[in-house]
């Protein structure tokens, strides 16, 4: 596939559709797959596998992407501004993956590490189990959103981003965070103080956990 094995820090942009296994095992660099039409986000533009077990690098697409997508992914970066497909981010480890359209169905089968960030707001129901969901972030994670957008805009001018960026402070609101549940150990006092600020009831336990890490997860 396109990019397939990458390993050297260099930037490939192609315009238009690419089919399968796009940058599978990538290692390093950029690969920027931009659609002909700008703004066309709701296109298909790359097939399945995208990212397939990548280990590193970048990969930018403006559009819509096909089935089991980022799977077996290890580290790097994945941007879509599209809709993707099913089976999305399969036994995933590492790395970080921003989706602005929608997710298809069984969302992280088998994932044990690394983030999703998306806006979809029917994640919750399209999550396999062992995934779990914080509707609140925190604002490291706002502030790496950005800056990846960012990245995302300068290498595609790509209209929708631009919006994004230019109404941060409600476009922010509506971005989510999935993480691995084998993950919830070390991250217990984030996923507690987004309960807190949702209003959920805590134990008092729970509410100690809040209170004693108030500072840290600020």
């Amino acid at each position: 596939g396109y990019g397939a094995g990458t390993t050297h820090s260099i930037t490939m942009i192609h315009t238009g559709p690419i089919q399968n296994e796009c940058a599978s095992f990538q290692n390093a660099g950029r690969i920027v797959i931009q659609s002909p039409i700008n703004g066309s986000n709701d296109q298909y533009i790359v097939g399945n596998t995208l990212a397939y077990g990548s280990r590193g690098g970048e990969r930018f697409v403006q559009g819509s992407v096909g089935d089991r997508c980022c799977v077996r992914e290890t580290a790097g970066l994945s941007v879509i501004t599209g809709n993707t497909g099913k089976y999305f981010a399969g036994y995933k480890t590492g790395g970080r993956d921003i989706v602005l359209g929608e997710l298809g169905n069984a969302v992280g089968a088998g994932m044990s590490g690394g983030e999703i960030y998306c806006r979809d707001p029917e994640i919750a129901s399209k999550l396999e189990e062992g995934t779990i969901i914080s509707k609140v972030l925190r604002e490291k994670d706002l502030e790496q959103i950005y800056r990846d957008l960012l990245s995302f805009w300068e290498s595609t001018h790509d209209p929708e981003v631009d919006q994004i960026l230019q109404n941060w402070q409600k476009e922010k609101l509506k971005f989510k965070k999935v993480i691995a549940e084998s993950s919830y150990g070390t991250r217990t006092t984030e996923f507690l103080f987004a309960a807190a600020i949702n209003n959920q009831e805590l134990t008092q336990e729970q509410q100690d956990i809040v209170n004693r890490n108030r500072e840290l997860i600020n």
